[in-house]
């Protein structure tokens, strides 16, 4: 018995040590990314995320991108038509197409609110792209998928929403160009920039 709680006081010592040391490190790798991901954040500079989509989407609350409080994804936003595109880093067309919508944004600011919906992909990766892309409007994390799966298959796509938060149009694939985000926005939503 001795033998054993020798062997139990040693393991015990090894772990309280390798605690402390860990301690001293500057904390656990949760708290590391934590950090990590708030300075992204911050360096992104993404706008604050709505506080819904509409009641048409999947009934999931969200964490978004930029930080701030989860989105509760059915709820209706604040009553203004929403372009929401769901996206990822390791999507080619959506890499393509986030600068365009990035400029659509701009020039929509206060007639349509562009959301993205960052599709099965790292937060890092995408704060990482956003601030080199130019991209500062929100975008909500779905881990899961269920927007995309709610819409189609394969990003990117992109969901219309008119001031009720009703799915106007549904659109597969990348945009060319802004000029053709503004023709499809004109000729869904009525509204022309």
């Amino acid at each position: 018995m001795k033998g054993r709680q020798a062997v139990g006081l040693l393991l015990v010592l090894a772990l309280v040590g390798g605690g402390l040391l860990l301690r001293q490190s500057g904390g656990s790798a949760a708290e590391k990314t934590d950090v990590r991901l708030a300075a992204l954040q911050q360096a992104a500079a993404l706008q604050p995320c709505p506080r819904g989509l509409g009641p048409e989407l999947p009934s999931a609350t969200l964490p978004c991108l930029g930080g701030g409080a989860p989105v509760p994804l059915g709820s209706l936003a604040a009553g203004t038509p929403m372009l929401v595109n769901i996206w990822a880093t390791w999507c080619g067309p959506c890499v393509r197409e986030v600068p365009l919508l990035a400029d659509f944004s701009r020039r929509a600011t206060g007639r349509v609110d562009v959301v993205g919906v960052l599709h099965q992909d790292l937060a890092s990766n995408a704060l990482e792209f956003a601030r080199q892309s130019g991209m500062t409007y929100p975008s909500v994390v779905d881990e899961e998928g269920n927007v995309l799966r709610a819409f189609g298959s394969g990003p990117p796509i992109t969901v219309l929403l008119d001031a009720t938060g009703q799915v106007k149009h549904v659109k597969r694939g990348e945009f060319d160009d802004v000029a053709q985000i503004e023709a499809l926005v004109e000729q869904t939503l009525g509204i022309r920039l």
